[in-house]
């Protein structure tokens, strides 16, 4: 509910910047909808009531088009940066369901600050993030310009494979399936261990990315057995950082567990996960990947037992 009305909290903050009252109607979510999909009676009603958002309509030419333009792209930059302070480093399916409301104006802003080298990486990455919650199809012919384009970024190329595959096309992120099926099926020697780990952790994310995450489990799965054997044959200095390693598999196999609806394993897995420092309870409780776990009704006592085990080593060091 918080980052649905970064929306309109964003529009208001439009109008402040104009010197008018904000308007305290209960409808005023419906309003700024109806406004960013270029409803000019709903800009006019808005206006009615003391709110001076100016743009408000969707204009067909000239300079109008162009504050207009800039005015949505506002509103949605706004919505990522109130993202990123209420979920610092966390990213998640259904993150900016909310800015489906926005229409194809709404996509068009994150796409540009997706696309623009001006703005700071981790704003893009957040709108390409965001697309893959807001965007629809409409977005396919842009998108297959972008990555074909042989000057592409990696990191660039990669957020638009995956957002095609969300979009509903798979043709590029199958490439990548299979030929991190290759690797990771190879015999496992000593010599194919470090190819095998990075060929699970790939098929993992992809997975994870287009949202098929019961075959996301299966390769968190296999990198955990992995790490878990290696942990016993490293040397003593190494074991802290394969112990980190292990902890955030977990984790990201418990938000893949909860996603396929499997609540006991996920539970498991973050018990686990959090006897890292790397792991903390605030990110269970804002993960929005864990939203689903967070509804069970066995959450409250979890979380308090957890709470309570965390504060024993404080006790212990005390005495």
């Amino acid at each position: 509910m918080i980052l649905r009305n970064a929306l309109i909290a964003s529009c208001l903050v439009v109008s402040a910047t104009f010197g008018a009252q904000s308007p305290a109607k209960s409808d005023v979510d419906e309003l700024v909808r109806l406004i960013l999909t270029g409803d000019e009676s709903a800009a006019a009603e808005l206006s009615s009531r003391g709110a001076a958002v100016v743009p408000v309509a969707r204009p067909h030419f000239g300079s109008e088009t162009v504050k207009f333009t800039a005015f949505v792209r506002r509103v949605i930059n706004d919505a990522l940066e109130r993202a990123e302070r209420e979920a610092p480093g966390l990213r998640f399916h259904g993150q900016f369901d909310h800015l489906r409301s926005a229409g194809s104006a709404g996509a068009n802003a994150l796409l540009a600050i997706f696309l623009d080298d001006d703005v700071l990486l981790t704003r893009r990455r957040a709108a390409g993030h965001a697309l893959g919650d807001a965007g629809t199809r409409r977005l396919l012919p842009r998108l297959e310009e972008i990555v074909d384009d042989f000057l592409i970024e990696d990191w660039l190329e990669r957020e638009v494979v995956f957002l095609q595959a969300r979009l509903g096309d798979r043709r590029r992120v199958q490439k990548w399936i299979d030929a991190g099926q290759k690797v990771a099926d190879r015999e496992l020697t000593n010599q194919t261990l470090s190819a095998t780990l990075a060929a699970h952790t790939e098929l993992g994310e992809i997975y994870y990315r287009i949202q098929e995450y019961k075959n996301a489990v299966r390769h968190y799965q296999k990198k955990l057995v992995l790490l878990r054997d290696l942990s016993e044959r490293v040397a003593e200095e190494l074991l802290p950082a394969v112990a980190d390693e292990i902890a955030l598999v977990r984790y990201n196999l418990a938000c893949s567990l909860c996603l396929s609806g499997d609540l006991v394993q996920s539970f498991v897995q973050l018990k686990s996960a959090l006897t890292s420092p790397t792991v903390t309870l605030k990110m269970i409780e804002r993960d929005g990947d864990l939203a689903r776990l967070r509804k069970d009704p066995q959450f409250p006592k979890w979380l308090a037992e957890r709470k309570s085990e965390r504060l024993k080593p404080a006790t212990g060091n005390g005495q």
